[in-house]
C-alpha cells in the first residue's frame, strides 16, 4: 500500500506541474496573439489597456479564491476552479468584442 501512495503523490505532483505550465501559457497567450486579436476585433490601445487591467484586477482578487478553497475543501475547490478556468479559457475564442474579452480576461485573472 505504501507504493501506491508514493505513486499517487508523483501523479499529483505531475498534474499540479502540468496545471502550472498550462496556466502560465494561458496567461501569456494574449500578449503573443494581441496584434491579431486587436485587428480582428477592431480593438484600440485604450480598450486593450482596459482588458489587461481587468486581468490584473482579477489577479488581485485571488485571495478570495483561497477563502473559497478553505471553505469548501481542496478537492472540490480544485475541481471547481479547474473546470471554471477551462471553460473561461475556451470562451475566449467566442469573444466578439472587447467588452466580452474584458470580462473573460478579468474572470481568468
Amino acid at each position: 500500500m505504501n507504493g501506491k501512495i508514493r505513486a499517487l503523490r508523483w501523479w499529483m505532483i505531475g498534474l499540479v506541474m502540468l496545471g502550472a505550465v498550462l496556466n502560465y501559457l494561458t496567461r501569456s497567450t494574449l500578449g503573443v496573439a494581441a496584434p491579431t486579436v486587436l485587428a480582428d476585433l477592431h480593438i484600440g490601445p485604450q480598450e486593450y489597456s482596459w482588458i489587461t487591467g481587468a486581468f490584473q484586477l482579477g489577479v488581485m482578487l485571488q485571495p478570495l479564491c483561497g477563502y473559497v478553497l478553505d471553505s469548501i475543501g481542496l478537492k472540490l475547490g480544485f475541481a471547481l476552479f479547474a473546470t471554471a478556468w477551462s471553460l473561461i479559457t475556451m470562451a475566449h475564442g467566442f469573444a466578439g468584442n472587447w467588452q466580452v474579452l474584458l470580462g473573460l480576461r478579468g474572470a481568468l485573472g
